[in-house]
């Protein structure tokens, strides 16, 4: 039943006025009385209802006169009363009418998790305004099927704008929102460049922050090397008392031939951009675009600027690292040309606006992704994992399938938002995990304390059990965009078998890269749990639960692409089309129904109209890879005969988990030692059973409502999801995303993530 607010206003007037009424005032002193009507019955209240949670329909009033204007204020969510003639008397009321309409919890990020939309136009994805306010770069609307859309980006590498590709390596130093930090005891990045020739021609860039200044120094842009009694090598630091130094080494005695900054000295927490250039007879050094210091002198006065060491950042390289710098720095460039005066103040004042040049070594943007602008570029070889919100919801069960019938009745699911973490489905259901075989379903479902039938329970709304992780309510969950793959560089991509990838290793998921195959349950499993450890690569924290696809959050994605905010279209399901790699490329699309397989697929994702079909909005905003590619895990597991022992696979050599419990080999058990299982909120359990029952399926997880799926059984105790790029029956009796297989070693999963 929709909510409908329902607010009478009645007052006396025998002259012409204008009445405002607000938001949250309260209006008992004007004799205004509110109703809501909600599910519970009908509640009094004296204030205007939220505009988050309602919207506007209409207002009607009535009285003798027909000069009585009225208008609602949808922005600034106000009511206007005019009255027009002077000669109405007696009372009137009016009746203004909303309408329940919860919206969708905000996206919640984690702290290195960016909001992204994607821009046409220019075929890449920007940041998008995280308040989602700004309609230039509007991050989501699920009434437009726009779904949210997140991305983590590699922190072990960096960005080059020079086109060169040198990402360099990072020791210690941390992205944060302005740049690079560096924390003064061992942080550097090292560029390499080692043994190069500058042949007398060179300009430094860098804009930075200093925290603290060093004893000796704090080095930004260093190649400094000392052997056999010789210094050699560039230097841009910031001094002990806050000068800007650019400086060489002299040929006669190794002393230092500098140029500081003559006047000025930098303060601490403050922005400056620094421009050192040698042409072969003159360093300058400009500070924010003005030349601040400058000293005539000639080759033969110094050692040289080449050096047999790598350009580091945050430290010299001598000796392993001296003179480290401390604050931190957001763009470093090394040209081997010099910049003219008006280039510097044109592009390098204050702000680092880059400019192409050939002859440039790198350009670095070392900003965090987090706090950058919106409308800016997210390059996508930076980006690590891409995944898309999935906000808590409940939906009218259509299916409740209590005898577990192999029976067609697929329906478009009908859903509602809830409102934070609250739960206002009606069905609950608890685990009932039972060990004998043929009897046992594997949950109990009840409607206000009576045990669900199909007449009972089917058209009531029942709060999707993804949205509860162990003993925590979720507002949402966040769902890989893309089945997950191997690092390119990785033996396992390059060459991938059990041996090189049935191990714990680092996962991507981006498209346009074969998916990762060849594992274990707890291997990949460990693998998608590993991405949140100490100083991983994606920045997530331990605030981030980063773990592998369950088989009721596969049914979340599932119910959700199937309702009006994914595929359907006019009340009619529209099936997602089947990615048809047979090299199992991610987020590729045969650009029709079912279309017969190639090795790189049709189209990529992000081919508008063929593509974008092959994700769970029909847009890019959806969920690729759900029907077709390869066959991916979910963490659905069930027990043995006796109720309690886990059943690891179906024979103790490979076709097992990898984790302590049973293998069924026609009829013979046999007890498998390995990995402990993980918590209990990281894995669906199942009754036991020697052949797939849908009664023993649980409601939302997709195997209730589906009659073309399959549950856990015996001999194949965990479940596969979704198709492979070959399997014809992917779209048998409209299963499409819903259809399901059984396992042994995985192909492939996915990576949900819960904050």
């Amino acid at each position: 039943m929709k909510k409908v607010i329902i607010i009478i206003i009645i007052f006396s007037l025998v002259f012409i006025s204008f009445f405002v009424f607000n938001k949250d005032e309260k209006i008992e002193n004007k004799n205004i009385s509110v109703i809501l009507e909600t599910e519970e019955g009908n509640i009094e209240s004296n204030t205007f209802p939220s505009k988050e949670d309602y919207e506007y329909l209409s207002t009607e009033c009535k009285n003798t006169s027909d000069n009585i204007n009225t208008t609602f204020n949808e922005d600034t969510w106000r009511l206007n009363l005019n009255i027009e003639d002077e000669h109405i008397d007696g009372k009137f009321n009016c009746t203004v009418h909303f309408k329940e309409n919860i919206r969708p919890n905000p996206p919640v990020l984690g702290k290195s998790m960016v909001p992204v939309y994607y821009d046409e136009e220019e075929s890449v994805w920007k940041v998008a305004d995280k308040e989602n306010k700004s309609t230039e770069h509007k991050w989501y609307d699920y009434e437009e099927k726009m779904w949210a859309n997140s991305v983590t980006y590699d922190h072990t590498k960096i960005l080059d704008l020079s086109g060169k590709n040198n990402t360099g390596e990072i020791y210690s130093a941390t992205y944060t929102n302005e740049g690079m930090y560096f924390d003064g005891v061992d942080d550097h990045v090292d560029v390499g460049y080692a043994n190069y020739d500058f042949n007398n021609q060179l300009t430094v860039i860098a804009r930075f922050k200093t925290e603290e200044y060093s004893p000796t120094g704090g080095v930004i842009v260093d190649n400094y090397i000392h052997t056999d009694g010789v210094a050699t090598g560039f230097e841009l630091f910031v001094g002990s008392t806050g000068r800007i130094v650019l400086q060489f080494f002299n040929k006669e005695n190794g002393t230092n031939v500098r140029v500081s900054v003559s006047s000025e000295i930098t303060e601490l927490n403050t922005w400056y951009t620094a421009v050192g250039t040698y042409d072969g007879s003159t360093m300058k050094v400009y500070v924010d675009g003005e030349l601040k210091g400058e000293k005539k002198l000639t080759p033969e006065e110094m050692n040289g600027i080449n050096s047999r060491s790598s350009i580091w950042l945050g430290a010299n390289p001598y000796d392993g690292g001296m003179h480290l710098y401390n604050g931190t720095v957001s763009d470093a460039v090394v040209i081997n040309d010099v910049l003219t005066e008006e280039e510097i103040k044109e592009n390098y004042s204050r702000e680092v606006n880059y400019k192409e040049n050939d002859k440039t070594l790198f350009a670095y943007d070392l900003q965090g992704y987090e706090g950058r602008e919106a409308g800016s570029i997210v390059p996508m070889e930076m980006i690590e994992t891409m995944q898309v919100w999935i906000p808590r919801y409940k939906y009218k069960v259509y299916n409740y399938n209590s005898a577990g019938e192999n029976k067609t009745k697929f329906s478009v699911t009908e859903l509602k938002f809830e409102k934070g973490t609250n739960t206002t489905g009606k069905i609950k259901c608890v685990d009932n995990i039972q060990g004998e075989d043929g009897n046992g379903t594997s949950e109990t479902c009840t409607l206000n304390g009576e045990e669900c039938t199909d007449n009972l329970c089917n058209g009531v709304y029942y709060t999707h059990p993804a949205f509860t992780f162990g003993d925590k309510e979720l507002e949402g969950i966040w769902v890989g965009k893309f089945e997950a793959s191997a690092e390119e560089n990785s033996e396992c991509y390059k060459t991938p078998s059990a041996a090189n990838c049935n191990k714990i290793i680092q996962l991507k998921t981006v498209p346009d890269v074969i998916s990762v195959g060849a594992m274990n349950m707890s291997n990949m499993f460990d693998s998608i749990k590993q991405m949140n450890s100490t100083n991983n690569v994606y920045g997530f924290t331990k605030n981030e639960d980063v773990h592998m696809i369950k088989l009721k959050e596969w049914g979340a994605v599932t119910l959700f692409s199937r309702s009006n905010y994914g595929t359907v279209v006019n009340g009619v399901i529209n099936h997602v089309y089947k990615n048809n790699s047979s090299s199992h490329y991610t987020g590729r699309s045969g650009g029709v129904l079912n279309e017969t397989s190639n090795a790189s697929g049709t189209y990529k994702y992000n081919e508008i109209g063929t593509g974008t079909k092959a994700s769970t909005t029909y847009n890019i905003y959806g969920i690729y890879d759900m029907v077709g590619g390869s066959w991916e895990a979910v963490m659905a597991n069930m027990v043995g005969p006796d109720g309690k022992t886990r059943m690891s696979g179906f024979d103790s050599n490979n076709g097992n988990s990898g984790y302590s419990g049973l293998a069924y080999d026609s009829g013979t058990y046999t007890e498998i030692t390995g990995k402990n299982y993980p918590e209990d909120k990281y894995i669906d359990m199942y009754s036991y059973g020697t052949a797939s029952d849908l009664k023993r399926g649980k409601l939302g997880h997709g195997d209730r409502e589906n009659p073309s799926n399959m549950t856990v059984y015996a001999e194949y105790p965990w479940l596969l999801k979704g198709g492979m790029y070959s399997t014809a029956s992917v779209y048998l009796n409209g299963a499409g995303v819903f259809s399901g297989s059984s396992i042994s070693l995985v192909r492939s999963t996915r990576i949900v993530i819960t904050n």
